[in-house]
């Protein structure tokens, strides 16, 4: 003969329907609500503060970028009126490149690794 299976526990079949709407139920969602409420709150409270903060960085960076203009056009002020019109290095033009030969020939140059 077969050995017997142990007894299992029964469990409760899970029903699709809603539960029938008791008072328990409308404070569970009372609950399940004002949590949810302060959650937000907080939430929106930190992006609140995170806002000011990013407000606050972006207005020093505009008067850091008008204290480095105003500089930059002192500076441009002081040097036209400090120095000559002429550069200061010297610039050649592809055409009026002084050359040390005038000739079109090519030197050639090995290099060995």
């Amino acid at each position: 003969m077969y050995p017997r299976r142990p007894q299992r526990k029964i469990f409760p079949k899970i029903s699709t329907l809603p539960r029938q709407r008791s008072e328990a139920s409308h404070y569970l969602d009372m609950y399940k609500l004002t949590v949810e409420k302060n959650r937000l709150q907080s939430e929106l409270h930190s992006l609140d503060e995170q806002r000011q903060r990013i407000q606050q960085r972006l207005d020093e960076i505009a008067t850091h970028t008008d204290e480095l203009e105003g500089g930059a056009q002192h500076l441009r002020g002081l040097d036209n009126s400090s120095q000559p019109a002429t550069p200061t290095s010297n610039i050649y033009l592809p055409s009026s490149r002084p050359s040390a030969s005038t000739s079109d020939e090519f030197n050639m140059l090995f290099l060995e690794y």
